[in-house]
């Protein structure tokens, strides 16, 4: 579908600039942050979080691989064993 293809070029053009910016990028999360909002939070240099933040990862609940590059950005910056936690359980 033409429409599809739109949105995931449009989604691929979003990190890439995320990760070429050459400013210091600040995420700052103030309640749920699911999806794109959570996997982009690991291009940043600095995410703020409120005591209301939750940041979830249901990639492996509802059958997809990770998006924006998570899976290794994740990894980075978590470790291995945490990257683990939010991605297969």
């Amino acid at each position: 579908d033409q429409s599809e293809l739109a949105h995931d070029a449009g989604y691929s053009q979003f990190v890439i600039k995320i990760i070429e910016h050459r400013k210091i990028l600040i995420g700052l999360v103030n309640g749920p942050a699911f999806g794109v909002a959570a996997t982009t939070l690991s291009l940043m240099d600095y995410v703020v979080c409120s005591d209301s933040a939750y940041i979830g990862t249901p990639f492996a609940y509802i059958g997809v691989g990770p998006e924006g590059g998570s899976s290794v950005m994740f990894e980075r910056v978590l470790g291995t064993s945490k990257v683990c936690d939010y991605f297969l359980f």
